[in-house]
């Protein structure tokens, strides 16, 4: 069976979906598997009987980037997800990606740990700082002169400071939309297209009510990435725009968190919020990052929580159950 599948790479896409149609319909005993597998970090596994969460069901993917020999950027490399990103991008044979992050110390540290893994000049550093344009863009310039063009984009970086929530949402949510404007505009005008992921979080999809301007920012991202990626702006540019939003991950962003909260009460309550949800490690968002990269449509909008990614398809207008009162119009 597996020699089967590892055939169909040399197969027009097309013809991949006959063969295995073809193929299960001549091994009807081989359905119940693929109904009853899961996938685990590329990995086909029998879930056990006492696994109770919901199945994934088999399917035909279309690979939109192939990272052999590809350039990528990862704004917020220098450690957490950014990292686990940077290493799994590498880990698929990518010529070189471009760390942006604003801590040289540890910026430096993430190349040189990257390049004693993957090779001499796999992963280099910018100073880039995201409340600034054109740090944003002259980094852009410099990897692109030195690498050629830059294909993909992950920005995954964000700060909690309650206490300066101002500067955390010009970090958050504006950085968020300086790099992806720099980012769409430079795909755009190669004129070969790209993709983009950008990092959320869960608290995009609800509210916390530790720190309402995190989830502010959380939920402006999606509408950005939404936006920059609709159909209209996918067909003129080429480009992809994609929203992933990772559950609570062993990163330092929430580090004891309740002190810089707003406000006392408002640490409390993040504090037991955050102790209620399950972690997950900064290496399955990396693998989920690399996912969507080859995979993921324009416009999507994902949730990886417990190591566990689902596409979110609930839109705000089509959620309305109820006509509670009616105005003239």
């Amino acid at each position: 069976m597996n020699r089967f599948f590892s055939t169909l790479r040399k197969i027009s896409p097309k013809k991949q979906i006959n063969y295995r149609l073809k193929f299960l319909r001549k091994n009807d005993h081989l359905k119940k598997y693929f109904c009853a597998t899961k996938s685990l970090n590329g990995c086909v596994c029998e879930p056990s009987k006492e696994d109770n969460k919901q199945k994934i069901q088999p399917r035909i993917l279309d690979e939109y980037l192939n990272l052999n020999c590809k350039t990528a950027v990862v704004v917020g490399g220098e450690d957490g997800i950014g990292y686990a990103a940077a290493h799994e991008i590498l880990s698929r044979k990518a010529k070189v990606v471009g760390i942006f992050g604003k801590n040289v110390c540890k910026g430096m540290e993430a190349c040189h740990a990257l390049n004693c893994r993957f090779g001499k000049r796999k992963a280099v550093f910018f100073e880039v700082d995201v409340t600034s344009q054109n740090d944003i863009e002259c980094a852009i310039c410099k990897l692109t002169e030195e690498f050629d063009r830059i294909e993909a984009f992950v920005h995954s970086f964000a700060i909690f400071n309650g206490q300066n929530w101002e500067h955390e949402l010009n970090t958050n949510l504006i950085g968020m939309a300086r790099c992806t404007i720099a980012a769409h505009r430079y795909l755009s005008d190669s004129k070969k297209g790209g993709v983009i992921i950008n990092t959320s979080g869960i608290f995009g999809l609800v509210p916390l009510p530790g720190s309402p301007t995190v989830s502010a920012a959380q939920h402006g991202i999606i509408g950005l990435s939404k936006s920059f990626g609709t159909d209209c702006m996918f067909k003129h540019s080429n480009v992809r725009v994609i929203a992933l939003c990772p559950g609570i991950t062993q990163t330092k962003l929430f580090h004891n968190a309740h002190k810089r909260a707003l406000t006392p009460h408002m640490g409390e309550c993040l504090q037991k919020k955050i102790g209620e949800m399950k972690k997950q490690r900064p290496e399955a968002c990396g693998n989920a990052i690399v996912w969507l990269l080859r995979y993921g449509h324009s416009g999507s909008v994902w949730l990886i929580n417990g190591g566990e990614m689902y596409k979110m398809k609930c839109e705000v207008l089509n959620c309305c159950s109820e006509l509670y009162i009616q105005f003239a119009a």
